[in-house]
């Protein structure tokens, strides 16, 4: 049976991180929740203190990427994945995950897609990822989101991390690395996730942008020099994909609000890939 660590970077996030939790324990395979918390003080370490299902890392931490990485430290599953607070595993998640690693061994990395949901939890738009290429991430930016990633441990076992000198694109800058590497990514067209539009999340701030600028500078100049013609070709593949394109209507289930006993359905009756401003 293949077995998975979850870690979870937390920080002053109690109620989010409570519907994190649930939507990991509720996908009936071999799972551990280890949180990497430095100081919240909203009740999430007195939340965490004396769970069974929960492997709490209490200490300081240089950020985001650093937290994951003490986690992967300590991670002993076979496939290991990262949820942030605002983020949650949709029902059956991971057992797809599972049946698709235990299907090809040769598979390294999966990805699929998620749905963006407001602070209640209603629809906002869906995110459709596709195959994952290196050269254009480099180009553009990550358009396979890291709450549909899971890898397997001997990746980590090999020594790649995230970068901890990074804030915002650490994820971005890990699978280029993983990809160039060598490491075989697959795109599963499912949903895995949703993700929350809270307001405040990192990616949109303008040291994300400093920083994806900075990784592109980092790309080799005959990449850079084919900017154009890679961003062509990726958006025509993205198209032929079908990420552009959902059947109306759709449905999906997350907790939202106190209620940790049971999901709630929500429901998109115009489906839109377009990512808010």
């Amino acid at each position: 049976m293949v077995s998975f660590s979850v870690i979870t970077p937390s920080l002053n996030m109690v109620g989010l991180l409570q519907q994190c939790h649930a939507s990991i324990m509720d996908q009936g395979v071999d799972v551990r929740h280890i949180v990497a918390d430095p100081g919240s003080t909203d009740g999430t370490r007195a939340w965490l203190t004396g769970r069974a299902d929960v492997q709490a890392i209490l200490e300081k931490d240089s950020g985001m990427y650093d937290a994951i990485n003490k986690g992967i430290e300590v991670a002993d599953g076979d496939i290991v994945s990262y949820l942030n607070c605002d983020e949650q595993y949709l029902p059956g998640t991971l057992k797809r995950i599972a049946q698709l690693f235990e299907a090809d061994p040769s598979i390294d990395i999966i990805f699929g897609d998620t749905i963006l949901v407001d602070k209640k939890g209603g629809p906002i738009a869906f995110r459709k990822g596709y195959q994952p290429r290196w050269k254009y991430i480099g180009v553009s930016h990550l358009y396979v989101l890291s709450c549909t990633m899971f890898i397997r441990r001997r990746v980590f076992d090999d020594g790649l991390r995230f970068s901890s000198s990074l804030r915002d694109v650490g994820d971005a800058d890990l699978v280029i690395r993983m990809l160039r590497a060598g490491y075989r990514a697959v795109h599963e067209r499912r949903y895995f996730s949703s993700f929350m539009m809270t307001g405040a999340n990192m990616s949109a701030g303008e040291n994300a942008k400093r920083e994806a600028l900075k990784l592109y500078q980092s790309m080799p100049f005959w990449v850079r020099a084919l900017r154009v013609p890679l961003n062509v070709c990726r958006l025509v593949e993205k198209a032929l994909s079908g990420a552009y394109y959902q059947p109306a209507p759709m449905t999906y289930e997350i907790y939202a609000g106190p209620d940790l006993q049971q999901r709630q359905a929500f429901s998109f009756v115009k489906p839109s890939w377009r990512w808010p401003n």
